[in-house]
């Protein structure tokens, strides 16, 4: 009986033993099949959760990314190592430890960058097993609303100005009239230390119709628009304001030089006649 009870117990520790390994190399790892999207400076969660009833507390986890070099957070032995993290990710990465045992194991990305963007893989493994899941984050930024300035150079031609700061990616910009009708423009961008673009756009105005003119930014990342829209007045084309001065002055001008020159010629005939009488008398 003692034999048949010690051949019981073994096997009862063996079938948990097996149990064991069982479980521990069947559990699975989820990542996320659709991009996550987060703004530039706002927090986001990339998600990564084991099978169910999974605890990740005494697991290594690790989060790298496939843009930046190092490790993005790095946790064993039930801590956070910082030792390996890439300093970019220095302070803003965190897990959700009360989350572990039920094996979330999700990381909470702080004030995101345009640097943060690209493919992320979570890796969890224990003594047994290891695996990995896939998480993409896309990362965009909506600037700010337009502002048209007005220029006029020397010879007084008119040039509109349209200016946002802080898009990402790069918008498409146009010009049109009230009609929506597309106006020639030129633009430029230029890169901040955040890698968010400054756009400024240029446009020429060669005459004043009473026109409205719309300057229109649009982000086919987040399919949303910024616009501004600006009135002309008469005041920025004063030769258009008052178009008879110019033409008075230019029939006053012709006027008086036709008056010299035909003063001119009457008093040279009238000196014509004088010395041509003088000579008949002598």
């Amino acid at each position: 009986m003692e034999l048949s009870a010690r051949s019981g117990l073994w096997a009862f520790a063996f079938f948990c033993h097996v149990g064991i390994l069982v479980s521990s190399e069947s559990f699975t790892l989820k990542g996320s099949d659709s991009p996550v999207i987060a703004t530039v400076g706002t927090d986001v969660i990339l998600p990564c959760q084991l099978s169910a009833r999974t605890d990740a507390k005494q697991m290594e986890v690790r989060w790298h990314s496939s843009e930046i070099p190092g490790l993005t957070h790095h946790y064993v032995n039930g801590q956070d190592a910082p030792q390996k993290q890439n300093s970019h990710y220095r302070g803003r990465t965190e897990l959700f430890k009360e989350e572990l045992p039920n094996g979330n194991v999700s990381l909470l990305l702080k004030k995101v960058q345009v640097a943060d963007g690209g493919s992320y893989v979570c890796f969890v493994g224990n003594k047994l097993n290891y695996l990995e899941g896939l998480v993409e984050l896309k990362v965009g930024a909506v600037g700010t609303g337009p502002t048209i300035s007005v220029h006029r150079s020397q010879d007084q031609a008119v040039t509109l100005t349209c200016s946002s700061e802080g898009w990402y990616p790069e918008p498409a910009i146009l010009w049109t009239d009230r009609h929506g009708q597309r106006q020639n423009s030129t633009m430029s961008s230029v890169k901040d230390v955040q890698g968010l673009h400054n756009i400024h756009s240029h446009m020429d105005v060669k005459d004043n119709k009473n026109q409205v003119l719309v300057c229109q930014l649009q982000s086919n990342f987040w399919d949303q628009t910024r616009q501004s829209a600006l009135q002309l007045s008469s005041d920025l084309f004063p030769y258009d304001k008052h178009p008879y001065v110019v033409t008075t002055v230019i029939l006053c001008l012709s006027l008086v030089i036709l008056g010299v020159v035909t003063g001119f010629i009457f008093k040279t005939e009238r000196e014509s006649k004088g010395k041509l009488q003088i000579a008949k008398g002598m």
